[in-house]
């Protein structure tokens, strides 16, 4: 399972599909789960600042896998 399934799962939205492509203007994740989402990617791969982030890292779950690869390298 990828970084970004893992995520979702642990914020109760594992169910997501992964050719899914507008988790959050199409209003399967909220911005609640993007603030959990955050918090989980902070505590796994390193801090994130509000500047490295925007709503088109939410996407999809690729978006989201993105995003995490940008934390982890930034954090290396």
């Amino acid at each position: 399972m990828n970084e970004a399934k893992k995520l979702l799962t642990e914020i109760s939205k594992g169910d997501i599909s992964e050719n899914e492509q507008n988790l959050l203007t199409g209003g399967i994740i909220d911005s609640l789960d993007v603030m959990e989402l955050v918090e989980l990617i902070s505590k796994k791969f390193g801090e994130v600042n509000a500047n490295d982030i925007n709503s088109s890292d939410f996407e999809s779950i690729s978006a989201i896998n993105s995003l995490i690869n940008r934390i982890k390298a930034k954090n290396d």
